[in-house]
């Protein structure tokens, strides 16, 4: 796989398959990287995007724009009026170019954007997968029935495959 699950993470059997999906080897080959696999009416991303939550990687514009639109949808579900923003993607194309001090990006949209700056969370190799998973399986994406069906399949096949082995 691409992308190992980390040992501090626990998922459940769907979790896993959805992992495998996105990240299992079989599945990099280009024809299969350009696979739309979140999909919410006027964001998408395929395969290939959500590709670049590997730990190492640089995380690309599309993946953070439908996170920020997945976030506040899940936020509102529980509070009527938002009381969170979600950082423009401006925020992370000027921390990611590093022309800029990270203090001096914490002043600049602090008082604007956010509530706290201790309230900031840190991404780490499970929060990475946690995302894809969450973004794939998510009520929000219009395929998730489809590509969820989709896991399970791949899922289905890899287990075939270990258990040949196995008796060979």
């Amino acid at each position: 796989m691409a992308f190992s699950v980390p040992e501090d993470m626990f998922l459940a059997a769907d979790e896993i398959a959805c992992a495998a999906y996105i990240f299992g080897p079989e599945v990099s080959n280009p024809t299969s990287s350009d696979e739309l696999l979140v999909t919410t009416g006027a964001n998408f991303i395929s395969r290939k995007c959500l590709l670049t939550l590997v730990p190492g990687e640089q995380v690309v514009q599309d993946v953070l724009d439908i996170l920020a639109c997945h976030l506040t949808n899940e936020h509102r579900k529980i509070f009527k009026s938002p009381s969170m923003w979600y950082l423009p993607t401006i925020f992370s194309q000027l921390a990611l170019s590093w022309t800029r001090s990270p203090d001096n990006l914490r002043e600049q949209f602090a008082n604007k954007y956010m509530d706290k700056v201790d309230n900031v969370s840190r991404v780490t190799e499970s929060t990475r997968m946690r995302l894809a998973i969450d973004l794939v399986t998510g009520g929000s994406n219009l395929k998730k029935v489809e590509v969820t069906s989709k896991a399970h399949g791949y899922m289905k096949e890899l287990i075939e495959k270990q258990s040949k082995l196995r008796t060979v």
